[in-house]
């Protein structure tokens, strides 16, 4: 088991809910918490993170209980644009809903049926504790926009006179895209061109 502590880590022991009742909480990552999650997604910088997290209990049979945990989150981050490798600021809004299985009796079943039409089921959490940081850090990654564009960025331009080789299809796609291109390029082979052989 990993002793690493997530960067931004927020723990809550579950128990504080054992009577009933509801919990609401406020985030707020500090600037060394927001340094170390850019690192980690990748992100030229993380400006802000703030999330607002509610918990609640409901009983449920086999000696558990189950945690509802919803929350919402915004950010301000800072994203490396795909076409012009410029940057690109984003603010981020999300929201997610998580339930959890609380001290929830093991059955010993070896076969699970999975309806496509319910919902998913709840992710056991072992031990008292909760991370609400690292939860919604995990959120945050999820909720980042995976190819970035700076306002105005085209899609695809005219090539570069002086780069014949880096246009693709007749356009040039920027420095991000040609790379990938590039490769998709390289290592395409139409299924029916047969190999060349060597005499």
């Amino acid at each position: 088991m990993s002793t690493t502590t997530p960067e931004f880590s927020r723990p809550i022991g579950v128990s504080r809910l054992a009577g009933g009742g509801a919990l609401r909480m406020e985030l707020s990552a500090r600037a060394n918490e927001r340094d170390a999650l850019a690192r980690r997604f990748g992100l030229l910088g993380l400006d802000r993170l703030e999330a607002w997290v509610s918990l609640r209990r409901e009983n449920a049979a086999g000696g558990g209980w189950l945690l509802h945990v919803d929350g919402a989150l915004e950010a301000a981050v800072r994203q490396t644009c795909v076409a012009t490798l410029g940057t690109v600021a984003n603010d981020v809004h999300d929201s997610f809903a998580v339930v959890y299985a609380v001290g929830a009796r093991q059955t010993g079943t070896t076969e699970t049926v999975v309806d496509p039409d319910e919902a998913d089921p709840p992710e056991p959490l072992e031990g008292d504790l909760l991370d609400l940081g690292e939860l919604v850090a995990q959120h945050l990654a999820l909720a980042l926009d995976p190819y970035p564009r700076a306002p105005g960025a085209p899609a695809c331009a005219p090539p570069p006179a002086a780069s014949p080789s880096r246009a693709v299809g007749g356009a040039w796609c920027g420095p991000g895209l040609a790379i990938c291109a590039s490769f998709i390029i390289a290592t395409w082979r139409v299924p029916w061109m047969p190999r060349s052989r060597s005499s």
